[in-house]
Formats: C-alpha cells, sequence, structure tokens
C-alpha cells in the first residue's frame, strides 16, 4: 500500500484562510507535477482524498484532471492544516487501497513523520509548498513499518 502525502500549492493571500485560492505560481507548481508523474507514471492512487480549503481542494482537482485519476475524490476535513494526525493515520491503516491525501502543514508533515518513525530510526519530514512524499507499506495488512519511497519538490524540477 502507499500513501502519497501532497501539500497544496502556492495559494494568493487573503483574509479568510479557508478562500484562499491557488497563485499563478501555484498553478505553475501543480502543472510541473503533472509534466514529472506523466512522464514517470509514480502517482496513481486509487483513492483522492482532500482538505476542503479551496487552496487544497483546487491542487487535488488540478492533479486529479492533469493525470486522469479515475477513483473516488473525498472532500476531508480531518485534512485541515489544525487536523488530527493519529486520526488521519487511523484512516490510512484501515484502508487497503493506495491514497493520495492533499493537505496543508502543519498536518502532512506531522503525519510523514509518524508514519516513517520506528524505534532507534527518528525521522523528521517536512512538507514544503506542493511537495509530493510517497510512503509505503511492504505487505499488504502487514505490521512492517511504512518506508519512505520518494519525496518531489516541484521547486527542483525542470519548468520547461
Amino acid at each position: 500500500m502507499q500513501v502519497f502525502l501532497i501539500r497544496h500549492a502556492h495559494a494568493l493571500d487573503a483574509e479568510d484562510n479557508y478562500s484562499r485560492a491557488l497563485s499563478s505560481r501555484g498553478r505553475g507548481q501543480v502543472e510541473r507535477l503533472i509534466r514529472y508523474f506523466r512522464a514517470n507514471g509514480e502517482l496513481k492512487p486509487q483513492e483522492l482524498w482532500h482538505s476542503p480549503l479551496v487552496r487544497a481542494r483546487e491542487t487535488a482537482r488540478l492533479l486529479a484532471d492533469g493525470l486522469g485519476w479515475e477513483g473516488p475524490r473525498t472532500e476531508a476535513e480531518i485534512l485541515e492544516p489544525n487536523g488530527d494526525p493519529q486520526a488521519v493515520l487511523q484512516r490510512i491503516q484501515a484502508s487497503a487501497v493506495d491514497l493520495a491525501l492533499v493537505g496543508h502543514e502543519p498536518l502532512l508533515s506531522v503525519l510523514g513523520t509518524l508514519l516513517l518513525q520506528s524505534p532507534g530510526h527518528p525521522v523528521f519530514v517536512r512538507m514544503g509548498l506542493a511537495d509530493v512524499l510517497c510512503a509505503e507499506r511492504p505487505a499488504p495488512g502487514g505490521q512492517a513499518p511504512w518506508g519512505q519511497r520518494w519525496h518531489v519538490s516541484p521547486d527542483l524540477l525542470n519548468s520547461g
């Protein structure tokens, strides 16, 4: 099973945090991700969950449409910026399908850290804007620790 943690792309400033839309920079970040993942096929979730905040919903929609994801899309309040990472982790562990979660900081960094921590191997995950982290559980339903397959930042991808 794979979980793709995706932080929303760059957004405009607004008084109402919930209504902040993606900026042109943010749309460009998503376009770079789409080109990258179209070329390598590494981002293929079976389900997509996203925060109800506009910038996360837009990031999720652009990625799903750009990469042709056919699976269900679910708005999940638990993915808001101050959502409970333990509650999200429990929902992930109850799932048997590859998931893409589009959300915010600080939730995603804490969630990534929780997924990848193991006794004697401290880890700290930091999710930048529009970063995508792939965590994998080696055996379906197994108790083996999660491992990081890759972590991509659109700002490090070629814009051409």
